[in-house]
């Protein structure tokens, strides 16, 4: 719903947003989701184009290295397994009430691990 998703657009151009640049996130509902930063976590460069059967025989040993997804879970009530964020906010106590109605989560490894 677009009506949902203009508060956060409005707030991102105001000055007390100008700050905020190169970020990723998410509306849905009354939810606002901050994606984390894009980075590379690994390179695999050639002299000319890849083709489709090299990348099939060397991704999986290179950069698919790199690419650790957790196995799905299926979570009381969710008609579909879920992974890896979502099956972290699924604990209450990774929640941190900020005000009556309104609380936030985040992922404090991946910004741990950044320092």
């Amino acid at each position: 719903d677009p009506a949902t998703v203009a508060p956060m657009v409005a707030y991102l151009a105001t000055d007390d947003a100008a700050h905020i640049n190169g970020h990723f996130f998410g509306v849905r509902g009354t939810t606002i989701q901050l994606s984390s930063h894009w980075e590379m976590a690994g390179v695999l460069q050639a002299e000319r184009t890849w083709t489709p059967e090299e990348l099939i025989r060397l991704f999986p040993e290179t950069l698919g290295k790199t690419i650790d997804l957790p196995e799905p879970v299926t979570l009381p009530g969710s008609d579909r397994p879920v992974r890896g964020t979502t099956v972290m906010q699924a604990d209450p106590a990774s929640w941190t009430n900020l005000a009556p109605g309104i609380d936030v989560w985040a992922r404090s490894a991946y910004f741990d691990a950044k320092q």
